[in-house]
């Protein structure tokens, strides 16, 4: 079943919502910059530190992390065409939710999936 949203209606609802997502994903990204910074065993890996030009590389890091985030944000305008009329607003929420959930989340699973593979080769 194809929605019978109107398409500008449809990109507006989501463009709205643009934000939360995109701030969500960079603070999701700082907050695991700063604990793999502080807590990273020093056996796991190299450390650049928190120094201005660090901070800086880490801050170009985030933005194309969240560029990059902000194209798979793509896939809820894109699934909505495929929702029936009458559930458009409940896909809207769970899908917003479900993916600001996963982007904020993106670089804490990356960071964890490493971390693993470290403590293995150990």
């Amino acid at each position: 079943m194809i929605s019978t949203a109107p398409p500008r209606e449809a990109g507006s609802w989501w463009a709205h919502r643009r934000w939360s997502f995109s701030l969500t994903v960079f603070v999701g990204y700082a907050v695991t910059v700063v604990f793999s910074e502080l807590w990273t065993p020093w056996w796991a890996g190299d450390h650049i530190g928190l120094s201005f030009g660090a901070v800086a590389f880490y801050a170009v890091g985030g933005a194309l992390w969240t560029g990059v985030a902000n194209i798979v944000y793509s896939i809820g305008p894109f699934g909505e065409r495929f929702v029936g009329a009458g559930n458009v607003p409940t896909y809207r929420k769970y899908a917003h939710v479900t993916l600001t959930a996963v982007g904020g989340m993106s670089t804490v699973l990356w960071y964890a999936e490493w971390m693993l593979e470290a403590w293995s080769r150990r």
